[in-house]
């Protein structure tokens, strides 16, 4: 279990704040300030409507502030005049190989070795464009469309890649017990947040890597079992089951759009919970095209309801902004069919809404943190 250790403390850096903006035209701020409650130690981004205490206790990370900005300009050959907090950010890695746009990694710790800063850190560049959630009210449909046609390229570009085993991307210095990729790289235990988060991350259980879905699927119902303890078979297409790569927190506040084209991606953030996985299970829409709305399947246009000349005003704008979201998420699904279109099939094999049994895999995911109750209705 060493290796499956030194893996979690890789990736739960994502727990301690990310230091960015060194500008030397800043005048210098407190950098003596090493207090128990500096900000920098502590999370910042929100609140907590139940065990408060609790949550800001496991995110205090403290660390050694002089000896991370000497570092970071170690790196950039430069002296660190200001240090600025940003939000709370995660980790990035895959634009090495497959050329996706993400914040480049200027300097990093290795978990293995102590190190001055007191702490596992980070340094990124900063990332260019604008976020698009400031963006995305003033865009037009046709923009909106655009940008589709370019997330599209990204997730065709990472499911691109092949891989021999599920779980996810390690340098091999920094992780050297994971299977070997390529001289560079090897395939490590899962940074799948449901195998760490809601008190998983002390219990001892399989996190991969795992050679086959099956073996996968077996983790992930026996990672319920233990979770569940600790509280007080073969897919119709055998293409799903391959390794695949895909990123599922794209939401308007962790893409960035292009200053002067909102429609070209400059960047992707958040890439610190990307794991290999079957694709039947990686297969969803884009939370940025997604909505609950009552969804067309098929070769179908959606359309503004029968009734739309009688409504009231209200309710026609909420009709458009429906609409709106429909034909979205529609042009979403129509691009990927025609550029991605192994993704789309493993959609529509494994969230057939005409056999809810097509969800088993994502309820038995659930089933710790949602009860038995949802297990046993796709079980009658």
């Amino acid at each position: 279990m060493q290796g499956q250790h030194q893996a979690y403390k890789l990736f739960s850096r994502h727990f301690s704040s990310v230091i960015t903006s060194i500008r030397a035209r800043t005048p210098s701020t407190n950098l003596a300030q090493t207090e128990a409650n500096h900000p920098f130690f502590r999370y910042t981004s929100g609140r907590w409507l139940y065990n408060e205490r609790l949550q800001l206790e496991r995110r205090y990370v403290k660390f050694n502030i002089p000896a991370l900005q000497q570092a970071a300009g170690k790196v950039l050959g430069t002296r660190c005049v200001q240090m600025t907090k940003q939000p709370e950010g995660m980790y990035n890695k895959p634009r090495n190989v497959l050329n996706i746009p993400v914040p480049r990694v200027m300097g990093w710790s290795f978990p293995l070795q102590p190190n001055s800063v007191g702490n596992e850190y980070m340094l990124m560049e900063r990332v260019r464009g604008r976020q698009l959630s400031g963006v995305w009210e003033a865009m037009s449909e046709a923009q909106r469309f655009g940008l589709v046609e370019s997330v599209v390229e990204i997730e065709r570009k990472l499911m691109s890649a092949r891989f021999t085993s599920h779980g996810s991307l390690y340098y091999k210095d920094a992780y050297p017990y994971g299977k070997e990729l390529t001289g560079k790289f090897v395939i490590g235990p899962t940074t799948e947040r449901s195998f760490w988060e809601n008190g998983k991350h002390d219990l001892d259980m399989d996190r991969g890597p795992w050679d086959s879905a099956q073996e996968y699927l077996s983790a992930v119902a026996n990672r319920e079992i233990a979770s569940i303890q600790n509280q007080g078979s073969k897919t119709a297409i055998a293409r799903d089951n391959i390794p695949a790569l895909l990123h599922h927190d794209l939401h308007s506040d962790n893409i960035f759009v292009d200053d002067a084209d909102p429609t070209k991606i400059s960047s992707i953030i958040n890439w610190q919970a990307v794991y290999f996985a079957p694709l039947f299970m990686q297969a969803r829409s884009p939370s940025v095209f997604d909505c609950d709305d009552q969804y067309p399947w098929g070769a179908v246009h959606p359309e503004l309801p029968e009734d739309f000349d009688t409504l009231s005003q209200t309710e026609k704008e909420l009709a458009r902004d429906k609409l709106a979201r429909l034909r979205l998420k529609k042009f979403y699904k129509l691009a990927s069919r025609k550029f991605n279109p192994l993704l789309v099939k493993a959609m529509d094999v494994m969230r057939n809404y005409d056999d809810p049994t097509t969800f088993i895999f994502h309820t038995v995911g659930q089933s710790s943190l949602d009860g038995p109750i949802p297990l046993k209705e796709l079980l009658i």
